[in-house]
């Protein structure tokens, strides 16, 4: 398992791939950001400004991206010399980007906070879940990663999986959620959505948890189905 996650490790920080999207997610939060605090004249919560960049969702994407082209690029194979047990390798994975995904989200918090305090009157409110909705910001990335990942193993194509995924966060997921709410219908509001801070059915402990429960259901699916397929 050591030399798996070490592996995995040296891919991810050698590759253009993860520095392209850190950059971008630090680029749109940045700007989502200013362009917030300078255009609006009301008070703010903190969770707008954290949801703003969409750090979640490009951090799924990488996950998809990544793995995914190790299936274009056959690296997958090399893989399997390293250990032949497909669950760890899934969990090795699961576990960097996972990992990868909460680093990133502490950096755009990290930024966000700083463009906060040199901005001058800031217009936020300040309230006592404060904390909450950055602990559930970091969170988020990390379940971002591993979805991703889970994702990625269960739809090999690049295309497909990017496809997929674009699609469900920006159409299915919110028009499900949309119409439980316009319907009241209470089940279909509790599809996961990444939007955690910022969920218009659920308080961001509820909106986390339902994406916990989602994730692990698709690494566990994605588990078992990668064990009966050919590389």
């Amino acid at each position: 398992m050591i030399a798996l996650l070490r592996a995995d490790s040296i891919q991810l920080r050698t590759t253009r791939t993860a520095l392209i999207f850190g950059l971008v997610i630090l680029f749109l939060a940045v700007a989502s950001a200013v362009g917030l605090l300078a255009i609006t004249d009301r008070a703010l919560h903190p969770s707008e400004l954290l949801f703003a960049g969409g750090a979640s969702f490009m951090i799924l994407l990488l996950s998809v991206v990544a793995i995914t082209g190790n299936y274009r690029h056959r690296v997958v194979l090399t893989e399997q010399l390293i250990s032949p047990s497909t669950i760890r390798v899934i969990l090795s994975k699961m576990i960097v980007y996972g990992v990868c995904g909460a680093m990133i989200a502490l950096v755009e918090v990290c930024v966000l906070v700083g463009i906060i305090a040199v901005w001058p009157g800031a217009p936020l409110v300040l309230g006592s879940n404060w904390g909450i909705s950055l602990l559930v910001v970091i969170a988020g990335g990390a379940l971002a990663g591993v979805l991703g990942v889970a994702v990625a193993r269960l739809i090999r194509s690049q295309v497909a999986a990017v496809i997929t995924v674009v699609g469900y966060v920006f159409i299915l997921g919110r028009l499900l959620i949309g119409l439980g709410e316009e319907l009241h219908v209470p089940i279909l509001t509790y599809v996961p959505s990444l939007e955690l801070t910022n969920n218009p059915a659920h308080s961001a402990g509820v909106a986390l948890l339902i994406l916990v429960g989602f994730s692990i259901g698709i690494a566990g699916l994605a588990m078992l189905l990668d064990r009966r397929r050919d590389l």
